[in-house]
């Protein structure tokens, strides 16, 4: 009997120790599902907020590419005046003595008349004018000089032609 008790023995033990096992098993898979559930829940989390991050920053550029188009349109509006006016003035000064504006500037040159406050198109008593004009005197360029005084360039350069004219250095092209 000595060993059938043992046997005994030993199988109940090894069916204790079976339950004890798939209990313990139960548990650790069930932490495991949930801990991987979290993790899980935790990466669509910050996958959200990338997404929202990723929207927002298509957003912000949409908006600065249509800003910058924006500017972009209004600078060429801004240089085709400028150019139209140059083209304007160079007309005007092709044209001789014989009309319009120029005459009153040739006139001005030939009688010697060198000032010119009273002329409300040039006015080379302004400061920013005189900026200018000191610039130019310097040897700066034209796109150097505008962007020291903050105009556009086809501005600085029809201020500088108008010097030009008024002094009676203007050579037609």
């Amino acid at each position: 009997m000595n060993i059938y008790f043992f046997l005994i023995m030993i199988g109940i033990n090894f069916f204790f120790l079976l339950i004890v096992s798939m209990i313990i098993l139960y548990f650790l898979k069930k932490t495991e599902t949930t801990s991987r559930n979290d993790v899980l829940s935790l990466l669509k989390n910050e996958q959200e907020k990338l997404h929202d991050v990723l929207n927002e920053l298509s957003n912000v550029a949409t908006v600065v590419y249509s800003d910058i188009e924006n500017k972009e349109e209004n600078l060429r509006k801004l240089l085709d005046e400028a150019n139209e006016k140059i083209e304007a003035l160079n007309n005007n000064v092709s044209k001789g003595p014989s009309g319009g504006k120029n005459s009153r500037i040739r006139k001005r040159r030939k009688t010697g008349e060198e000032n010119v406050k009273n002329d409300a198109s040039y006015k080379i008593n302004s400061i920013e004018n005189k900026k200018i004009f000191e610039l130019a005197d310097k040897g700066f360029n034209i796109l150097d000089i505008s962007k020291i005084v903050n105009k556009q360039k086809g501005e600085v350069e029809l201020i500088l032609n108008l010097r030009k004219v008024r002094e009676g250095q203007y050579v037609e092209r």
